[in-house]
């Protein structure tokens, strides 16, 4: 238990640091501002009950006038004052709630832009081991469904709870003195009511709980239905029916659970709310008692009447407040646990500076294993490679071929064996500094809907744009002929989410994706059966062409075909779960 109270309070201060970390000024401004409004509204029921006072009073001063002039009313009145000081306030608390929009509109601005900024660079931190271990996918589906929600409430509950308590002190400083009994009796009310919503939201945490698979599968199967790239399969398989169907069915289910905890606290609270009105009815009949049987003046019961109204109000404010502020934590753990999953860069920072140019790299003893489980799929390898050679390893579906590429390349941590490059262990080197050396081409390449040019140069974001060998990258890839051909501009966008964006086919954009490796100017290129929906003819006229661009390159390819051996200094094939010579 008090494990999970550390937990509990570790998210909470968490997230505190992540709204001043979104919304810097921002965030104490709009508390502040709302507190100075919170207080405001005390002060103007005080002013009201001194205006009602020097009204009666001014009633008695001036009957000794026949005729009162305009000074002198002006002078003598002190209902004139106080009604002077309630306008003042009336103005700074509207002057207060127009400033306090546009910062709030200014922190929601930068908060979305904020966040997805924080999400985004987290996520190109990862490697692809801690992705597929760690169910990555449905972290960020919960992120992005659920926590920015929550989290986008925070402040509001935060600035109400601040104001709402500096609002409930200055009650009860002006009732304490002369209504202790009430303000006791009218706070007892709250108790209930506070029991009340922590039992409410003890469910709501088990509703949660019983409906987040739902929750994740209605996000998905709404996202998978409006998937342009799958748009084709869905519509000639008739597979929106049944994602509809699915997307009916999980929503339903949530709205009952949602509509069960809804009737609960509705009526419950109802319940206690009445309780609390009942309490604070009687002693308003009370305070009226003692104006009619003048006990009290009829500034002072009113005062007093308004008060108590504020009083409950506040506290029932508060405690309302306060229990939704508890009922945040499964929502906002979701961010918490995801900035914090332990990364390759982390625990393997890396201390050797890796030297240039890369002239060998040896493969001693290698496993290839599976993340999470530790599968080992491929054992033993051992390869030697020196600048310059081409590498063709042959393999059928599911024998590991792709994880060589994913091991070699420090997607996934090597477990078993070593790599070393320059004679030094990879253990040794940062991943970064290591991938700033490869550039891959793999099967499962990006759609990126951006122009063709910005697609080819994004290999090199900190680099100055190279004409030559963009022009280079464009030629070796045969883009540049189709563009030409089909009067395209290389400027132009892809992709029909634009107006005026084009679409091109498969094999277009791995020819793209080609480019982009041969753009980047890596001296290690790993190339992961690249020319899958490439047509053969092209595929030879394709492949010559990077030969000679990476002539004095190490590229290590991965297919199926063995009619490519031709190009490679060496060949080898995956048997008995190890790599030999073809």
């Amino acid at each position: 238990m008090q494990a999970k109270y550390k937990e509990s309070i570790k998210i909470y201060w968490y997230s505190f640091r992540k709204l001043i970390e979104f919304g810097k000024w921002s965030v104490p401004a709009i508390i502040l501002l709302q507190t100075i409004i919170e207080l405001l509204t005390v002060l103007s029921t005080y002013l009201f009950g001194k205006l009602l006072g020097a009204f009666i009073t001014d009633i008695k001063n001036f009957e000794i006038y026949s005729q009162p002039t305009l000074s002198v009313t002006l002078k003598e009145s002190m209902s004139l004052r106080y009604l002077a000081y309630m306008s003042l306030v009336w103005v700074l608390k509207h002057i207060v709630t127009n400033i306090i929009t546009p910062i709030d509109e200014y922190y929601h601005s930068i908060m979305l832009n904020r966040f997805q900024i924080l999400i985004s660079t987290k996520f190109s931190k990862l490697n692809l081991e801690e992705i597929e271990s760690n169910n990555i996918y449905d972290l960020i589906t919960k992120i992005q469904s659920f926590w920015y929600s929550r989290f986008d409430t925070l402040l509001s509950i935060l600035k109400s709870i601040f104001g709402s308590t500096m609002g409930l002190i200055s009650v009860l400083a002006l009732l304490l003195k002369e209504n202790s009994l009430s303000v006791f009796l009218i706070s007892l009310t709250i108790i209930p009511k506070v029991i009340l919503l922590f039992v409410l939201a003890n469910e709501n945490l088990n509703r949660i709980k019983r409906t987040g698979k739902a929750r994740v599968l209605k996000a998905y199967t709404f996202n998978i239905i409006l998937d342009v790239r799958t748009f084709a399969e869905k519509k000639i398989n008739n597979l929106f029916s049944r994602l509809l169907d699915n997307l009916h069915q999980y929503g339903n289910f949530l709205s009952k659970e949602y509509l069960n905890i809804t009737n609960l606290s509705t009526i419950n609270l109802a319940i206690s709310d009445l309780l609390g009105q009942i309490v604070l009815y009687i002693n308003q009949f009370g305070i009226v008692n003692r104006i009619i049987t003048k006990r009290v003046g009829i500034p002072e019961g009113i005062n007093y009447i308004n008060y108590l109204s504020l009083l409950l109000d506040k506290l029932n404010n508060l405690t309302t407040q306060v229990s939704t502020f508890f009922t945040l934590e499964p929502y906002l753990k979701y961010l918490y646990e995801y900035e914090n999953i332990s990364t390759l860069h982390e625990d393997n920072p890396g201390t050797t500076r890796l030297s240039t140019p890369i002239t060998t790299i040896d493969i001693i003893n290698l496993s290839v294993c599976f993340p999470g489980n530790n599968t080992i799929i491929l054992s033993n390898i051992n390869l030697s490679i020196k600048k310059g050679e081409k590498i063709l390893i042959l393999g059928k579906d599911g024998e590991g071929k792709s994880s060589i590429i994913k091991t070699f390349s420090g997607l996934y941590r090597i477990r078993h064996g070593d790599i070393f490059i320059n004679n030094l262990s990879i253990k040794d080197i940062s991943p970064g500094q290591w991938k700033d050396c490869i550039s891959a081409v793999l099967d499962d390449f990006g759609r990126y809907y951006y122009s063709i040019k910005e697609n080819i140069i994004m290999s090199k974001p900190t680099s100055s744009f190279d004409p030559k060998l963009y022009n280079k990258a464009l030629s070796a890839s045969l883009l540049d002929k189709w563009l030409e051909q089909n009067k395209i501009e290389d400027t132009q966008l892809l992709g029909k989410i634009y107006p005026d964006g084009t679409e091109i086919p498969s094999g277009y954009w791995q020819r793209i994706t080609l480019a982009r490796a041969i753009y980047s100017d890596k001296p290690v290129i790993l190339l992961d059966e690249p020319f899958t929906f490439i047509d053969s003819k092209t595929r030879e006229q394709l492949l010559s062409n990077m030969m000679k661009i990476w002539a004095d390159r190490i590229i290590i390819m991965i297919d199926e075909d063995p009619k490519f051996a031709r190009y490679f200094h060496k060949v080898y094939k995956i048997c008995n779960s190890t790599i030999v010579p073809a």
